[in-house]
């Protein structure tokens, strides 16, 4: 699970980046929306057992 987080937060941050030097409240509610967005989407993933890395075991679960 940690390395399913791990591979969805570096998607997530590659592809939806939005760099701004000084954070005012809008990059904030912006940063806090993808957030929230991100993290259901590893509870979609780990709901639906399918994983971002290969392997058979989800490429490092937990045990």
């Amino acid at each position: 699970m940690i390395l399913e987080s791990l591979a969805l937060f570096i998607r997530f941050s590659i592809t939806l980046h939005a760099h701004t030097p000084v954070p005012d409240k809008a990059t904030q509610a912006i940063a806090q929306e993808r957030f929230d967005k991100f993290v259901e989407q590893v509870g979609r993933q780990i709901a639906s057992a399918k994983r971002s890395l290969g392997g058979d075991n989800g490429g490092g679960e937990e045990q």
